[in-house]
């Protein structure tokens, strides 16, 4: 039984508790912390949470509380824990204020210590890669808030700020191909009672959007999109490139729907606004991201992989089929498309071997369900041209069943290749 005294340890070690009693028990990163000496003070009113702001004060206290066993530290990771009793009785003792107090703080360290680069734009939209690593250590301690303010019906005293904290760490979600926990992040930021009328409101919108169309929910998109618009335009972004960047992610989802026209008319307006702020390349393709060919083919971006697919679909209909297979072999995403291939140049034994690896593969990931019903469907296809009916039938019914798993599928169910391969997102496939 955990016995602490509280009255034999000293008031600033408490508070030290109860400011890791704010964040998540298993994995404190002490960069976390340390980013606060580049932090104003303003905002942390207790005097007992000013070591976060000297090095050595920082380290002093994470000693003191290592010896009374407050905290474990990994010397070799310089990551520090607190046993979830520790962490309990910290957080129980507090009074309403004192939680709110130490949630704000919580907060604000995460928010500043979470690159501010997810509503900017360029070739690396969003955080870019090269932060994820920041990004992964923060995202969990975010989640942990969540849950403890929905626990103990907790309203942080500054929603925007929580709110745009969260919205940061979906778009992390969101790049790093997590669509599922990502949709959640954000309807609950969403759901804070924060203000309509502003930038971050919308661009939540917008990247709501881009979960829809990752998952083949392409109406769902079509929806985000336009309320992201319309929070544009009521806060008077007109012809602005924010605006621009709304038409084109309209324009996305219209081409997915199959909707040409609206699409073209969508990418009109946005090219309107982008010659209006005398930038023209910007409404080019590879070069709105101020990249050429070879820099795409070489990118270590992951959200660059749907334009080296369609570079390599191409490159194999123009009958460059050993360029178009190397080119696919870049993407993590495109066994399947080499699979297709190999099986359009009758090289069916191999065709199923990879999609045998991507129904393996698919079977345990929630935002996959889409890919799995696909794969299979595929694999049966190879399978009867290999001349086993008896094993394609069992993929066919199997993929069937995959497919009647799938909550809030907008497309039409039937036998065809187009009606399981609608099942998959835009980029992705």
């Amino acid at each position: 039984m955990l016995c602490v005294d509280r009255e034999s340890n000293p008031d600033h070690n408490f508070g030290r508790v109860h400011m890791f009693a704010g964040l998540r028990r298993s994995m404190f990163n002490k960069e976390i912390f340390l980013v606060t000496s580049k932090m104003s003070i303003t905002g942390f009113q207790d005097l007992t949470l000013q070591f976060l702001f000297d090095d050595f004060e920082f380290a002093d206290a994470v000693i003191t509380l290592n010896r009374a066993s407050l905290i474990n530290r990994i010397s070799v990771s310089g990551t520090l824990s607190i046993h979830r009793l520790v962490q309990f009785a910290g957080f129980t003792w507090l009074n309403l204020t004192e939680k709110l107090l130490y949630l704000d703080s919580a907060i604000r360290i995460l928010f500043f210590g979470f690159p501010n680069t997810w509503k900017q734009r360029g070739y690396q939209q969003g955080h870019d890669w090269a932060s994820w690593e920041t990004c992964s250590v923060v995202v969990p301690h975010v989640s942990w808030l969540m849950s403890l303010t929905d626990k103990y019906n907790l309203k942080p005293t500054d929603l925007e700020f929580n709110a745009e904290l969260i919205f940061r760490a979906e778009s992390y979600l969101w790049e790093t191909e997590q669509p599922t926990a990502a949709r959640h992040f954000f309807e609950y930021g969403l759901q804070l009672n924060i203000s309509k009328s502003s930038e971050n409101y919308a661009q939540a919108y917008r990247l709501l959007g881009h979960i829809g169309l990752d998952v083949a929910q392409l109406h769902a998109a079509l929806s985000a999109y336009k309320k992201a618009l319309s929070l544009r335009l009521e806060i008077g972004d007109e012809n602005s490139p924010a605006l621009a960047d709304v038409y084109d992610s309209i324009a996305c989802s219209y081409a997915e729907i199959g909707d040409v026209d609206s699409a073209f008319e969508n990418l009109s307006k946005a090219g309107d606004i982008h010659y209006a702020h005398n930038r023209p390349i910007w409404v080019e393709c590879w070069k709105l991201q101020g990249l050429a060919m070879d820099q795409i083919m070489t990118s270590k971006f992951p959200k660059h992989s749907g334009d080296i697919v369609l570079l390599s679909r191409m490159k194999y209909m123009k009958g460059e089929k050993e360029e178009a297979q190397r080119l696919i072999s870049r993407t993590i995403d495109s066994m399947f498309i080499l699979a297709r291939m190999l099986q359009a140049d009758g090289e069916s034994y191999l065709a199923a071997k990879l999609l045998r690896e991507i129904v393996d593969m698919s079977r345990d990931v929630p935002e996959m369900k889409g890919h799995l019903a696909w794969a299979l469907w595929c694999w049966a296809e190879a399978e009867s041209n290999i001349g086993d009916e008896k094993e394609a039938a069992t993929l066919r019914d199997m993929a069937k069943a995959e497919r009647d798993k799938i909550e809030g599928r907008e497309t039409v169910d039937g036998s065809t290749d187009n009606s399981f391969m609608s099942l998959v997102g835009w980029m992705l496939w």
